[in-house]
């Protein structure tokens, strides 16, 4: 089995709970240190730049193969602060250029900020294709984190799109056949096909959340691999706040960690056959559920 993820390398200012420190973050940290502990063979697809070369040392001591097919040396770099609930980007990293295809059974694709061109997804072969959109909808530029509509072509290429509340509506549309993931209510929910499936969110305390969609990707990812929708979303779940009380790459757990919750996790999935869904964001309760 194998899984690429592509997404740059981040060096972010995090303030919370009245603590502000540095951490590597993006993807390939948050992800890629997870899914390195499971039985995977996994790729990072990403620009670490100057500043998070550590960072990517890092992943490849872990086995991980590390390409960073980047157009200069610049990191990707947030200033995050949880108590006023924003962001703002310091500076935007390097762009990619993927010249060769990258075979995988399972591509998950999370860029930050525009490092990643909706047209590179058509070099992603050989399995299904994981998109969160953020870093198409993210306005690539340096100030206060703004955003713009996604490309039409997204939905094309997803197999699975996840999309959080507050950004669903950047996203113009959403194929019948494309798995939904989104969450509402106090539930993950994913549409897949007919069926609807529901998982409760179990509420733990975080220390800033930094990173809990790219380890919610990855679970999610990997559990489809490992069973199917039902397990996607408890290891997705599991993955994302086993240790969400921690701080920075702390909060990564290991596959033995969420595979214990995750498999306690999954007979809580519940599901439903789905109601019938509008090719468009524009009647939400369709999409919604």
């Amino acid at each position: 089995m194998r899984i690429a993820i592509y997404g740059n390398f981040t060096l972010d200012e995090i303030s919370s709970r009245g603590v502000r420190y540095k951490s590597f973050g993006g993807p390939p940290v948050y992800a890629g240190l997870f899914l390195a502990t499971s039985p995977v063979k996994l790729v990072v697809v990403g620009c670490a730049g100057r500043l998070a070369a550590p960072a990517s040392r890092l992943l490849k001591e872990t086995g991980a193969e590390v390409l960073e097919p980047c157009d200069c040396d610049k990191t990707s770099a947030f200033d995050l602060s949880r108590e006023k609930s924003n962001a703002a980007v310091r500076e935007t990293g390097c762009t990619m250029h993927l010249d060769a295809a990258i075979l995988a059974d399972f591509h998950y694709v999370n860029p930050v900020i525009g490092e990643l061109d909706a047209g590179e997804l058509k070099m992603m072969v050989g399995g299904k294709i994981y998109l969160d959109p953020q870093g198409f909808i993210r306005k690539r530029k340096a100030g206060a984190l703004k955003h713009v509509a996604a490309p039409n072509v997204l939905d094309k290429a997803a197999d699975f799109l996840k999309v959080s509340p507050d950004e669903i509506k950047y996203v113009r549309s959403i194929r019948p056949r494309c798995g939904l993931l989104t969450f509402k209510g106090g539930f993950a929910l994913l549409f897949h096909g007919d069926s609807e499936y529901r998982l409760p969110v179990r509420k733990k305390t975080a220390f800033d959340g930094i990173g809990a969609g790219d380890l919610f990707g990855a679970g999610f990812v990997l559990g489809m691999m490992l069973g199917g929708p039902e397990t996607a979303l408890a290891y997705g779940q599991a993955a994302s706040s086993a240790k969400i009380g921690l701080r920075g790459v702390l909060k990564v757990p290991t596959f033995e960690e969420v595979r214990e919750v995750a498999e306690q996790m999954i007979k809580d999935v519940v599901k439903s056959e789905a109601a019938p869904r509008k090719n468009s964001f524009k009647n939400k309760t369709n999409v919604h559920g």
